[in-house]
């Protein structure tokens, strides 16, 4: 397995100068048809095994300019980085964990078809699509942070309906105010625990969405920087 900062078009043909406009490092610019004829050729005519396939994972560590290479897709990162979802006036920091338990509200009128979008500001310079979302913000990074794998959780909801989905986001916000969306996930919530099974929600029971299989990433956040937001929920 391959992974680097590759849209849909530069994992098809060529790494691209720029993914969502942010340049990639000059290390990800690899021909994916070479590496995918090379590899034909390794398995089906007993050729040479292409030097990138160094190991059964191999993934671009974007702002390093280095590849790395693990055996399983677990080994890309050595711990992990809690993200509490809470209303935080009273505990600004979103990694550390609240003393006491409260819910976000949100209401959606499904009356109106054609809703006002809006947009949370980040900086001077750009903002968020938060429409029918919940959108949540940490503190500034005070240390450089590789974030290597994908979002996973869940999420605790309580909702007047037997179903909805969930869209969630995961970006980045540098020091001049640019975000960069780092993951993405989306599922419909009777699906969320088993996609082969449909459970629906009990109306006002609280219920454990899972996130899981979420876009992966990797990518090295230099201190000064922020991670989040968050929003979900449509």
């Amino acid at each position: 397995m391959v992974i680097g900062p590759y849209d849909h078009g530069g994992a098809q043909s060529f790494g691209y100068t720029y993914v969502n406009g942010t340049a990639i490092d000059p290390a990800a610019r690899i021909s994916i048809d070479d590496l995918a004829f090379s590899w034909f050729d390794y398995i089906l005519k007993d050729g040479k095994k292409p030097a990138l396939l160094k190991d059964r994972i191999n993934f671009q560590v974007m702002n390093t300019n280095t590849w790395k290479h693990v055996p399983t897709l677990e080994k890309m990162h050595t711990s992990t980085l809690k993200f509490y979802l809470q209303d935080h006036k009273d505990a600004p920091s979103v990694f550390n964990q609240p003393a006491q338990k409260n819910f976000v509200k949100q209401s959606i009128d499904f009356k109106n078809r054609d809703p006002k979008e809006t947009y949370r500001k980040v900086s001077k310079t750009d903002s968020v699509k938060t429409t029918n979302s919940v959108y949540f913000e940490s503190e500034v990074l005070d240390k450089d942070l590789i974030i290597s794998g994908n979002l996973a959780g869940f999420f605790n909801v309580s909702i007047n309906k037997k179903d909805f989905d969930t869209d969630t986001y995961l970006y980045q916000v540098n020091p001049q105010g640019k975000t960069f969306l780092l993951s993405t996930h989306i599922v419909r919530a009777s699906y969320a625990k088993n996609n082969a099974v449909r459970q629906l929600l009990e109306p006002g029971k609280t219920e454990q969405i899972p996130i899981k299989n979420s876009i992966f990433i990797s990518k090295k956040n230099r201190k000064g920087k922020q991670t989040g937001p968050i929003g979900w929920g449509k």
